[in-house]
C-alpha cells in the first residue's frame, strides 16, 4: 500500500476513534451526575464481626488544598463523618491509610510528579521533611486505638501490611471510602478485591477531582468489582460492644511507639513490620502470632 494512502487510512481511523470518544464524553456529560440511577433500594446488612472500614488518604493535600474536589463534593465531609461514626458505634474496626510520597519512601515518584500539574496546586508532599507534615482533616481523623498504615503508591495494599491485618482479624467484607475515587480509592479496592475480600465502596464518602471522574469509576466497576452503597445504607446485624479484632494493634503495641523527637505515634512502621510479615506464608496467621511479631518489632 502506498505510504501516503496508508498514512491517510491510519489518520482516518484515529479521527473516527476520536469522534466516537468525544461523542461518548458529550453523552456522559449530559447524563445525571448525581449517580442516583444506581439502585440502592435493597439495603444490605453487614456483619460487624467480619467487616472492616478502610479510609483512604483523607488528608489536606487531597481536600483542603484541592479546590477541584471541594467544589464538586461539598457533602463529602458530612458523609464520610457519618460512615466513620456508624462503624465506630457498631465496633467495626477502622484502618486509616495515609499517603506518604517522600523521596526516601516511594519508588514511584516519577509517576507522582506528573500529577503536579493537575493535582493539588503543587501541595502533594513528595519531598516532605517528615511524616508529621502529612496531617488529617478535622472531620476525619483516627482515634488513639485505630491503626494507621502509610502507603507509598496508589494502592493501600502495595508493600503494606494491610492484607495481613485483614486476614488476621478474619475480615471478610471491606468497606472503602476516602480520596481520590479514580486513583487511590480505586487502586486500593482492586488490590483488596484481588486478595479475595468482598469490597464495598461507600460512594458518597468518596470524592475526586471532578464529578465526571468519580462517576466514571463507579459506573465501570460498581457491581462488577465491588458493590456500591451510600453512607445511609450502612446497617449491621450484630453490633460489637468492644472491638478486639485488631486489639493487638492498639495503644499497647502501637500508640506508644516513640518517634525520634520524643513524641509517640500510632502509625504502623511499614519498613520494619511488613518485611518480617512478608516471610509468613500462612494466609490464616493467628492474632497471637501477629501480636508476637508486633511485640518484637515495635
Amino acid at each position: 500500500m502506498n505510504a501516503s494512502i496508508q498514512g491517510n487510512s491510519i489518520s482516518s481511523v484515529q479521527q473516527r476513534r476520536g469522534d466516537t470518544a468525544n461523542q461518548k464524553l458529550e453523552m456522559f456529560r449530559a447524563t445525571d451526575l448525581s449517580i442516583s440511577h444506581i439502585d440502592r433500594s435493597s439495603t444490605c446488612t453487614y456483619s460487624a464481626a467480619s467487616t472492616a472500614l478502610v479510609v483512604v488518604d483523607v488528608q489536606p493535600e487531597y481536600w483542603s488544598y484541592c479546590h477541584e474536589v471541594r467544589k464538586d463534593f461539598p457533602n463529602f465531609p458530612r458523609n464520610i463523618s457519618r460512615t466513620i461514626s456508624s462503624c465506630r458505634k457498631q465496633g467495626v474496626p477502622i484502618i486509616w491509610i495515609r499517603a506518604d510520597y517522600r523521596y526516601n519512601c516511594s519508588p514511584w515518584l516519577r509517576q507522582f510528579e506528573r500529577l503536579r500539574g493537575e493535582g493539588n496546586a503543587g501541595q502533594i508532599p513528595y519531598n516532605s521533611a517528615s511524616p508529621s507534615d502529612v496531617e488529617w482533616e478535622d472531620f476525619a481523623r483516627p482515634m488513639e486505638n485505630e491503626i494507621v498504615i502509610p502507603k507509598h503508591s496508589f494502592s493501600a495494599a502495595s508493600k503494606t501490611p494491610l492484607l495481613d491485618v485483614l486476614k488476621a482479624a478474619n475480615i471478610q467484607t471491606v468497606l472503602v471510602c476516602g480520596l481520590i475515587t479514580s486513583v487511590c480509592v480505586h487502586h486500593s479496592c482492586y488490590s483488596i478485591f484481588e486478595a479475595g475480600f468482598k469490597v464495598i465502596v461507600v460512594e458518597d464518602s468518596c470524592a475526586d477531582r471532578g464529578i465526571e471522574r468519580h462517576k466514571a469509576v463507579i459506573e465501570l466497576y460498581g457491581d462488577y468489582m465491588y458493590d456500591v452503597i451510600s453512607s445511609n445504607d450502612l446497617k449491621f446485624d450484630d453490633p460489637v460492644l468492644v472491638s478486639d479484632k485488631l486489639f493487638w494493634i492498639t495503644s499497647r503495641n502501637f500508640g506508644d511507639r516513640h518517634r525520634d523527637d520524643g513524641s509517640t505515634s500510632n502509625c504502623w512502621d511499614e519498613d520494619e513490620c511488613s518485611h518480617s510479615m512478608s516471610r509468613s506464608t500462612s494466609r490464616t496467621a493467628s492474632l497471637e502470632s501477629l501480636s508476637s511479631l508486633c511485640d518484637r518489632v515495635m
